[in-house]
């Protein structure tokens, strides 16, 4: 068995974006009719900023399973088969405090009740029944192995 664990801080930022970089045909004179905060977004050339590290630390963990099982048969003085299976699981990675969500295209949308028919929002581990892991783990990986030695003289 092994343990993977992960304690990770993420950082998030407050970006502007203004007219100023895109308010042409002179981006040095100023200009109140030209230019588009979202034509600056695209470009990539921001106004200002800031960056902010409130978030709390992510404390995932995956566990990894393996399994390994071979002999060896001497059919004949020169033929030998060598025989084995291998079972492998990885789990999906849990968060400590039920912090983590992923995106269901068939959940309920929040705005459902307003558009029937709505699909696809976030699925928050942990909470309201939903299992701590993202996804099913799949318990079904055997990989046989096979080989074989011959004598020839």
């Amino acid at each position: 068995m092994l343990r993977v664990n992960t304690n990770e801080a993420r950082s998030a930022g407050d970006f502007n974006f203004s007219a100023a970089m895109t308010q042409g045909p002179n981006p040095n004179q100023a200009s109140a009719v030209a230019g588009s905060s979202l034509a600056s977004l695209m470009l990539g050339t921001g106004s200002g900023g800031s960056l902010i590290q409130n978030f709390k630390n992510v404390a995932t963990q995956s566990l990894y399973y393996a399994g390994y099982f071979q002999d060896d048969w001497r059919i004949t003085n020169k033929l030998t088969l060598n025989l084995g299976l291998r079972w492998d699981i990885d789990t999906p990675r849990t968060e400590r405090f039920n912090r983590a969500n992923y995106f269901d295209r068939n959940a309920a949308a929040p705005l459902a009740s307003a558009l029937p028919g709505l699909k696809g929002g976030l699925v928050f581990l942990g909470t309201n029944g939903v299992s701590r892991e993202q996804f099913f783990p799949d318990r079904n990986d055997f990989a046989p192995r096979l080989g074989f030695a011959y004598q020839l003289g």
